[in-house]
């Protein structure tokens, strides 16, 4: 079973999504051979995190089994957060201007679920560097940086700044995360400690998964 701890759905002004619909979505992850996807809605991460996360949520109640979801915090309007049938919280400091270590985020952390950040060195807002303090703030959160830092000028940096901090992952996404750069990623997470890499989703997987009952657990 492969889980892709990082996706989205719905349309981006910035860039062409060629097809930004759940169902594009599942017949990519068919052709690939990705179980599940954790998603949260673009429209989320923009101007509206309320609807964005309603509309992610009705996205996997219509596909059962494929997509978990990342309710997006916007520090500014304190948009309200469960725990029940979510992965966890995705937080874009970039496009919010907030920094990761920012007390705004606090309800984010006091709430313990696992939180998927977008992360881009050399960034005010969301440098690798941010991730090291908020995981040592937080130690019992799962912490997922985003695109390892983006840039693949940053990767090691990345990696080497968090290698101290067990529950900070380094989540792989991007069209700049080559194959040659993923294998040097996961030689270097072979030779420090607490460095974690991968695409998937950290165990405990319980915790990440809401299941329905008598579904079947991830292995």
């Amino acid at each position: 079973m492969i889980l892709d701890a990082h996706g989205h759905v719905g349309t981006w002004p910035d860039f062409l999504i060629p097809d930004p619909t759940a169902g594009g979505l599942v017949a990519a992850m068919d052709r690939i051979g990705v179980t599940a996807m954790g998603i949260s809605h673009l429209l989320a991460v923009g101007p509206d995190a309320g609807r964005g996360n309603r509309l992610a949520r009705e996205i996997a109640e219509r596909h059962p089994g494929r997509f978990g979801v990342w309710q997006v915090y916007n520090p500014h309007h304190r948009t309200p957060l469960s725990r029940d049938g979510v992965w966890g919280v995705k937080l874009h400091p970039d496009v919010h201007q907030c920094r990761l270590d920012d007390p705004r985020y606090d309800p984010v952390w006091e709430l313990g679920l696992p939180v998927l950040s977008h992360g881009q060195t050399d960034s005010p807002w969301s440098d690798p560097e941010q991730f090291a303090t908020v995981a040592a703030r937080h130690p019992d959160v799962p912490i997922l940086m985003g695109h390892t830092g983006l840039w693949p000028s940053g990767f090691a940096r990345a990696a080497r700044l968090v290698a101290g901090h067990p529950n900070v992952f380094l989540e792989v996404c991007g069209s700049k995360s080559t194959g040659r750069w993923i294998a040097r990623l996961a030689s270097l997470a072979g030779g420090t400690g607490g460095l974690r890499l991968g695409r998937l989703l950290p165990r405990p997987q319980d915790r990440l998964w809401p299941r329905r009952p008598g579904s079947p657990r991830p292995r």
